[in-house]
């Protein structure tokens, strides 16, 4: 492996309620604690060392991974050992206060942003507990102000592949934008299908009415084929896990074996993951 890049979703725990959300866990038990967030996180830091991969690159996900109090210390915990490190959030607590909390700043954060549409974020529950649509063009002048590279991330979806965000997207200017086709998981969010599924021709539908933008964003495109299989995954519970087969498969706990052991019962795929473009300059 040439290229490190880890997705922890390391908490179940969320104030919003999207319905094409595939990682809401609800068959697990519980969120960890910090102690055994940094024996994982130490077993993460050991395989890349042991395998001397210098390209390295973790990124904090959820639920909601800024719920969870003690993420500033796992920041400076994977920074110091030599990672990139990325938040992904729905940005409903991103603020300045906020990000004064990090001694070690994140390198990246992405906030998902499905629509600019209050209705349509609406439908989409993409909406906090309190009933908030979220300021994105705010939240987005914050973490550009502090220094910290933008990402968007924006799921396709039946309800959005027709909005027209180029004047949105290229005001905020992120330093990506991600977009992905709606991705069916048994036991997240297959009740969503109706709502929410696409075919390739609505996808590209999308793709190709904010084209004009590549020569400003760098623009990723991710469909359901892109997508499974080439993400290096953990669970809230500290197991690997995959998406090959419609659901997710897990591995043992990273608690309890080493991380090349817990590879071995997924299945990874770094070749899709240069495919996709998860290798660049992070």
């Amino acid at each position: 492996m040439n290229i490190f890049s880890v997705n922890y979703h390391l908490i179940k725990t969320c104030n919003m309620k999207c319905k094409g959300c595939y990682a809401k866990y609800e068959k697990l038990n519980s969120n960890l604690s910090l102690k055994s967030h940094l024996v994982i996180l130490s077993k993460i830091v050991e395989y890349a060392n042991k395998n001397n991969i210098l390209k390295r690159k973790i990124n904090f996900v959820g639920g909601e991974p800024t719920l969870l109090k003690e993420l500033p210390i796992l920041i400076a915990f994977m920074s110091k050992a030599g990672f990139i490190t990325s938040i992904v959030t729905n940005g409903s607590l991103i603020s300045e206060k906020y990000i004064n909390k990090f001694k070690v700043k994140p390198n990246w954060i992405g906030i998902s942003i499905d629509s600019f549409d209050k209705i349509t974020n609406w439908q989409l529950g993409r909406v906090t507990n309190k009933g908030l649509v979220i300021d994105y063009q705010e939240k987005a002048r914050i973490i550009i102000k502090n220094n910290i590279k933008l990402k968007i991330n924006t799921m396709i979806n039946k309800l959005n592949y027709q909005e027209d965000m180029n004047k949105k997207i290229s005001n905020i200017h992120p330093d990506r934008w991600k977009l992905f086709q709606f991705l069916k998981i048994d036991g997240e969010n297959e009740n969503s299908v109706n709502l929410l599924g696409i075919n390739d021709k609505k996808f590209k539908f999308f793709i190709k009415n904010h084209s004009n933008l590549t020569n400003k964003i760098k623009i990723i495109h991710e469909n359901n084929n892109d997508m499974r299989g080439s993400y290096l995954m953990i669970s809230p519970e500290g197991s690997l896990f995959d998406n090959t087969s419609g659901k997710l498969k897990y591995s043992k706990s990273l608690l309890e074996v080493s991380f090349s052991d817990a590879l071995s019962e997924i299945k990874y795929s770094e070749k899709k993951l240069k495919l996709r473009g998860g290798n660049y300059e992070w």
